[in-house]
């Protein structure tokens, strides 16, 4: 990471671009200094969280952004919990959210159903867990 007049540069590459760059500077603001394709910020990878949607370049997953906003976290908040992702990523996944919402509620959903069922598992062999 390298500094330049009271900024941090960090590359960030996405799908079909050579270089997106990331500007922080040093009161804590993101803003990208080059524009971006919309449509390359959300991928999915087969050897990246299971293929689940995530920010490109990061493992950050939608399901992940969207967990914290239900909890009642705002855009700013999941990208100030997150230093290496900028806000409009944060809004990105929040969209791909809304425009694929089924699909990710039933997927949440039969997360927390594994997550209920280790629970139970735990506590039949553990009972004092």
């Amino acid at each position: 990471m390298s500094q330049a007049h009271g900024y941090f540069f960090v590359p960030h590459p996405a799908p079909g671009q050579v270089i997106n760059w990331t500007r922080q500077s040093s009161n804590g603001i993101k803003s990208y200094s080059m524009s971006i394709d919309i449509g390359s910020i959300i991928v999915r990878a087969p050897d990246v969280r299971g293929g689940k949607p995530h920010i490109a370049g990061t493992g950050i997953t939608v399901h992940r952004n969207v967990r914290w906003y239900k909890q009642g976290h705002s855009p700013e908040q999941i990208a100030d919990e997150y230093s290496h992702i900028a806000l409009a990523q944060v809004y990105a996944a929040l969209a791909y959210y809304h425009a694929n919402q089924a699909e990710i509620e039933a997927e949440l959903a039969s997360e927390d159903a594994d997550i209920a069922r280790r629970e139970r598992e735990t506590r039949a062999v553990s009972p004092g867990v």
